[in-house]
């Protein structure tokens, strides 16, 4: 048998269980410990009582012992009631209750000095004893009063107690079970209905998980959220980047089928439609769903940044990096790339001198910013830049080509890209990336 198919309520059931099983026999175990330490501290206490009743009946009568055959205590009366007195004088045996009538003597321990007192247990019995002195014609004479509870009575007592409380608990645990399966079925119900509204969601009936969780189980419905919508996204993605493949076709194959008479000039379309193909299928498999490692931005910046520095080595740029090592992005290191890559080429075609790579924190985002010092991005262009389906060769030339990539990616990362003014007098492209809660 599977271990992992077992269900959470039959793990909880059969944990609780073994609960209850491990904790009763300990809780019996200590509350008769508690009970016959009580019973043993009332049965001295009652021992001391009954030393006391008959150190006030014992008296010396012409120098001699003398004890009335029958005292006030029944038990002391009554034959073989577990309960017998002891009167010892100079080392004899002067006197003994008439409970004990034909009954052998017990062994009685040694008496304790005068004014003391003791408390022995025994297989059979409680021994009290004390010694008390009493006065006489030739001075004072110490004498042992003996005190024996038979311990029958008292392990009758002890097991009639046992039996209730196994009785009273095996009960107790029965309700308490019982009341342990409602509180698992009900703890569980919110897992139940989250499995119900995932088939709703998975059958279309619903786009998202809507119903409200325990705090416990929120952070996993917001997990499904996401994933369900990242997955709309990647849907989305596929279909904008076919039907952008499909635009971005048209002209190269108009111009292959005009020059179909002149096979020598069909170079060059061909190769424009193989480009745009890789292109696009490169945003098409663009995915950020699930969780990513943290990775360091500078050294990706300074790679990228002396990559441009050759490509564009004709104008002499200026690169401007102002990253911090320890800033870290949880992003696909190839998204990364080709975010900064299409955004630092497009700034260096349309900077005068200097191009500037900064990346800092920003309230619960994390902020990259590309900027430049050419003539900039008209404000009412900037929208339509950002737009889909807008064409993006109107952005200076060779510029845009793919600003559309860079949107896709950072949207699937749950981001924004925008366009403002740089302090340097051309565009500033601004990455915006929420943190990622760890």
């Amino acid at each position: 048998m599977d271990l992992n198919a077992i269900s959470l309520k039959a793990r909880s059931a059969f944990i609780a269980l073994l609960a209850l099983l491990l904790f009763t026999p300990l809780a019996i175990f200590a509350i008769d410990r508690a009970y016959a330490a009580t019973l043993k501290d009332a049965t001295l206490e009652q021992l001391k009582l009954t030393a006391l009743m008959l150190i006030s009946e014992f008296e010396f009568e012409d120098d001699a012992p003398n004890m009335p055959i029958f005292v006030y205590d029944e038990k002391l009366n009554i034959n073989e009631s577990g309960v017998y007195g002891y009167i010892r004088w100079k080392n004899a045996l002067v006197w003994q209750s008439s409970s004990s009538d034909g009954m052998p003597i017990y062994e009685l321990p040694e008496p304790p000095d005068t004014g003391q007192e003791s408390f022995q247990e025994t297989e059979r019995s409680f021994i009290y004893s004390y010694t008390a002195e009493f006065e006489t014609d030739w001075g004072y004479s110490p004498v042992h009063f003996f005190v024996v509870f038979d311990q029958a009575s008292y392990l009758t007592s002890r097991r009639t107690f046992l039996t209730t409380l196994w009785g009273w608990l095996s009960v107790l645990n029965v309700g308490l079970f019982i009341c342990l399966l409602l509180g698992i079925t009900l703890i569980l119900r919110p897992l139940a209905r989250l499995r119900q509204e995932i088939k709703l969601t998975a059958s279309g009936e619903q786009t998202l998980l809507k119903r409200d969780y325990p705090v416990e189980i929120s952070p996993l419905t917001s997990s499904i959220n996401s994933l369900i919508e990242t997955e709309h996204q990647q849907r989305e993605r596929y279909k904008n980047s076919l039907s952008d493949l499909a635009h971005s076709l048209k002209t190269p194959l108009t111009v292959a089928m005009g020059e179909a008479g002149n096979a020598s000039n069909l170079e060059q379309p061909l190769l424009e439609i193989k480009d745009i193909i890789d292109r696009q299928l490169k945003r098409a498999s663009t995915s950020s769903a699930g969780f990513h490692t943290a990775i360091m931005v500078k050294p990706i910046a300074d790679k990228l940044l002396g990559a441009m520095a050759k490509v564009h080595a004709d104008k002499s740029l200026a690169f401007i990096l102002n990253i911090q090592h320890q800033f870290a992005l949880s992003v696909e290191q190839t998204d990364l790339l080709e975010c900064l890559g299409n955004l630092l080429d497009n700034a260096c075609k349309a900077a005068n001198s200097k191009v500037s790579l900064s990346a800092h924190i920003k309230g619960k985002e994390s902020l990259i910013l590309i900027e430049d010092d050419g003539p900039g991005i008209p404000v009412n262009k900037r929208n339509n830049l950002l737009s889909r389906g807008q064409r993006l060769d109107t952005y200076q030339e060779g510029q845009g080509i793919g600003l559309a990539v860079v949107v896709d990616i950072v949207s699937s990362y749950g981001g924004k890209l925008t366009i403002n003014d740089s302090e340097m007098g051309g565009a500033c492209m601004a990455i915006h990336l929420p943190i990622t809660a760890t």
